[in-house]
């Protein structure tokens, strides 16, 4: 129901300066050449044509073309890749922090239960640092987008 809502704009197709006239007659469904009459009498009748016209002018969005409408698709599909691309970043850096827990806990659980250490070699209070450190960086990254 929302789509049948006609919207005046400037004609990109119908004008001779803005495009105004032409806009103004696709909305009213009437010859253009009436609508330009119209402004033409209003200017010689008071000077108030060659104003409304500007203000028109600089009021009515452009009518979308083709190329328009190919060039705003082009940039979603753009935004969309991108914002693909930094989910799965993301996902990934999810992953590996997951996988880091998981090891620092079965390590542990190991020295609690078996007294025998895992990963002995690292130092986790160190890798513990590093994931607060790259999960702050990513919540601040995220946040500016």
């Amino acid at each position: 129901m929302a789509n049948n809502i006609k919207k005046m704009h400037r004609s990109s197709t119908d004008k001779i300066i803005f495009g105004v006239c032409g806009g103004i007659a696709e909305y009213l469904e009437v010859d253009s050449l009436a609508i330009r009459i119209i402004f033409l009498f209003l200017t010689f009748a008071g000077g108030s044509g060659v104003f409304v016209y500007l203000i028109l002018a600089l009021l009515m969005p452009k009518e979308a073309n083709e190329k328009d409408i190919a060039k705003n698709s082009k940039e979603m599909n753009e935004d969309l890749m991108q914002s693909a691309k930094e989910k799965r970043f993301i996902m990934y850096f999810r992953n590996i922090a997951g996988i880091i827990i998981v090891l620092m806990g079965l390590s542990f659980l190991f020295k609690e239960i078996f007294q025998v250490t895992l990963f002995g070699w690292l130092q986790w209070k160190t890798v513990m640092a590093l994931i607060i450190i790259l999960f702050g960086i990513s919540i601040i990254k995220n946040q500016s987008k």
